[in-house]
């Protein structure tokens, strides 16, 4: 034994002593929407790596702080071996996005070891950043050793730790850190994730809703709200009349507008909108945000929208969903009919709109397995896929509809108990849908599906306003203040809220509508942005701002009732199963 010993203790020695080590180390900037230009040809053909699975999401990939870490990798690969150690953006970690990223780091590297230190306030308000940001981050030390001490026949070796509180609670960890890490086994999680992950066989089985819908759109991302995004028509139409008046010199239209002072742009594209000319059909109705519909202008000029993806959806039904959330627990859903705005649903994310039905008419053959079908499922321009529609139509051959169908899916995505158990998935990719058998049989319960479609149909009404109820006995008061303030000035007694802003206060306002989310932002709070947005406050925002409290109070009434539904068939456990 000592002869292979000592060789191994000398050939150690060797390159201890003699063998250079590359290191990269650093702290790159974080940002989805850095204007850094980073894009220069040698970095493009490297990020393909990260690139090759066609997966959502992948614009976060063009955030500097990947870039740099993929240059690290490609320095360290070059070399043969060596160390990366960085601190970055956390959200690499389980974004659906990163996934390809987190495979081809695994692939070129032997060990990596990751100390996330959270920090998002947005996430929990007692979990301090170690810096002066809102930003979860990370460190992430990744090895590559040389060939002859290369461990574990190859295989990455990948360790993680964490820490959340506050930041001299976190700089004390940093200081001391001990070798307590957790080996965490990513190809066991379905998505490849870096983080601890246990996977759910029984949800990973279920569609998700990329699968059950043929098509799904972005929504409208305008780079200039505060121009093209208005509360009123004659407003907009004014900005419009201004933006193509040859006689308003680009300078005075910036000034005007506070546009991007990039002149030789703004000239391009007043010159390309003048030819197009003021087209008053373009002027249209835009889910700004959850009950806050707005007017924008929809000209691909001006706005950047593109007309073919607006007239697919206008006028028709979509649930919106971004393909990633922050928000703890989920609550990112909402409805809209007509183009969305892309951060409808989330600050950062992308949302996503999946529309009941598509202009072009979709049938599919009604004879499945041998076996002849009467489902409208099958004769509708329903935006459902091929093999979605031949599951439910085998599943449950008893008239349920296309509306039956969606209606469900919305009222599946507020439930509570669904929320709380799958969060871990509903962060970090589009949701998954279970269409519920009875508990001691294998077929469909669709007496059960109609009853949820029918909660997700009144969901769907009272988030549209279309459906509107007031506050039991009118309890919430407006009030006018003798002085003026310029921020949201909550307060709290007991189970009611007073908020102070401009020169108002609204007391008795429920606590838990007060605290109602969507996204992680908060309702209420953005309906008096709004109103701050205005400068002005009339009846019909006072009205407004009390059918939204009742719509919020409808919602968590109906979300009671969705959960006792579906305990029974998600939830219960059964022979010390979870069913």
């Amino acid at each position: 034994m000592l002869g292979p010993l000592a060789q191994e203790i000398k050939q150690t020695s060797k390159i201890k002593n003699t063998t250079p080590i590359m290191v990269v180390i650093g702290n790159p900037p974080w940002s989805a929407i850095n204007k850094t230009k980073l894009d220069d040809r040698f970095i493009k053909e490297k990020m393909e790596s990260y690139k090759k699975k066609k997966v959502i999401g992948t614009h976060s990939l063009e955030d500097p702080y990947v870039k740099f870490i993929r240059f690290a990798q490609h320095k360290i690969e070059e070399n043969g071996s060596g160390i990366v150690g960085m601190i970055v953006n956390n959200s690499f970690l389980k974004g659906i996005g990163f996934e390809n990223m987190r495979i081809d780091l695994a692939r070129a590297f032997d060990k990596i070891m990751i100390y996330n230190l959270h920090g998002n306030p947005k996430i929990d308000k007692h979990d301090e950043n170690i810096f002066d940001i809102t930003t979860s981050n990370t460190i992430i030390i990744m090895i590559k050793f040389p060939k002859e001490l290369r461990l574990n026949n190859g295989n990455c070796v990948i360790e993680y730790d964490e820490i959340k509180g506050t930041r001299s609670k976190k700089f004390v960890a940093l200081k001391n850190k001990n070798n307590n890490w957790k080996k965490i086994y990513p190809e066991n999680t379905g998505q490849f994730l870096f983080i601890p992950h246990k996977a759910d066989k029984i949800y990973e089985k279920w569609m998700s809703l990329d699968q059950i819908f043929s098509k799904r759109f972005t929504g409208s991302n305008t780079h200039r709200d505060n121009f093209v995004v208005a509360f009123d028509k004659d407003t907009l139409e004014s900005r419009i009349i201004d933006f193509l008046d040859s006689s308003i010199s680009d300078q005075e239209l910036v000034d005007k507008y506070d546009l991007n002072p990039d002149l030789d742009k703004i000239n391009k594209i007043r010159t390309k909108a003048r030819r197009e000319g003021l087209k008053k059909d373009l002027i249209r109705d835009y889910s700004y945000r959850p009950y806050d519909c707005r007017i924008a202008y929809f000209s691909q000029h001006i706005m950047g929208a593109r007309r073919a993806q607006y007239d697919d959806v206008k006028d028709v039904l979509s649930i919106c969903v971004p393909s990633s959330s922050g928000s703890d627990p989920w609550s990112a859903v909402h409805i809209t009919k007509g183009m969305a705005d892309i951060k409808f649903c989330e600050f950062t994310i992308p949302s996503y709109m999946f529309p009941l039905k598509l202009k072009a008419q979709t049938s599919y053959e009604t004879k499945i397995d041998d076996i002849e079908y009467d489902n409208s499922l099958l004769k509708h321009d329903y935006n459902f896929t091929d093999k979605f529609v031949r599951c439910v139509v085998r599943k449950y051959n008893n008239g349920v509809t296309g509306e039956d169908v969606f209606y469900y899916i919305y009222g599946i995505l507020h439930s509570p108990l669904y929320r709380k158990k799958y969060t871990q998935y509903l962060k970090r990719e589009f949701p998954r849908i279970p269409f519920i058998n009875n508990i001691d049989n294998e077929h469909g319960d669709s007496k059960l599906l109609l009853k949820i479609s029918s909660l997700g149909k009144e969901l769907a009404n009272y988030h549209r306003m279309t459906k509107t109820v007031q506050i039991p006995n009118n309890k919430i008061e407006w009030s006018k203040n003798k002085t003026m303030i310029k921020k949201i000035d909550p307060t709290r007694d007991g189970d009611v809220v007073s908020v102070r802003f401009m020169d108002y206060t609204i007391s008795n306002i429920p606590h838990n509508i007060w605290d109602y989310n969507i996204g992680g932002r908060n309702v209420l709070s953005h309906v008096i942005d709004r109103f701050m947005s205005k400068n002005d406050i009339n009846l019909a925002d006072r009205q407004h701002f009390l059918n939204v409290c009742g719509s919020i109070s409808k919602t968590i009434e109906i979300q009671s009732k969705l959960d006792t539904l579906l305990y029974d068939r998600l939830f219960k456990k059964r022979n010390g199963k979870v069913l």
